[in-house]
C-alpha cells in the first residue's frame, strides 16, 4: 500500500543559539560548516539509500542553497 511522506523542515540548525540567529535574527546565511540542514541533509540521504520518495517542505529561514537545492531536484 503507498503512503505519502512529507517532510517539514523547520530547523535551520541544530544548535539552537544558531538557530535563533539565523531565524530571529537574520544575523548570517545558511553556513554548511555550522550544520547548516545537517540532519535535513542525513534524512534525505537516507531515504535516497533506501529508494524511498518524499516532498520537502521548507520555510523562508530554511531555505536550501544552491548545490543542497540542485542535489534534491537531480535525487527526484
Amino acid at each position: 500500500m503507498p503512503a505519502i511522506l512529507r517532510i517539514d523542515v523547520d530547523r535551520a540548525y541544530e544548535n539552537r543559539v544558531l538557530h535563533y540567529l539565523r531565524v530571529n535574527q537574520e544575523l548570517f546565511v545558511g553556513i554548511d560548516s555550522l550544520g547548516y540542514l545537517k540532519p535535513c541533509r542525513e534524512l534525505i540521504k537516507d531515504l535516497n539509500n533506501r529508494g524511498i520518495k518524499a516532498s520537502v517542505f521548507f520555510q523562508p529561514f530554511t531555505v536550501p542553497n544552491k548545490e543542497f537545492a540542485m542535489d534534491l531536484l537531480k535525487e527526484g
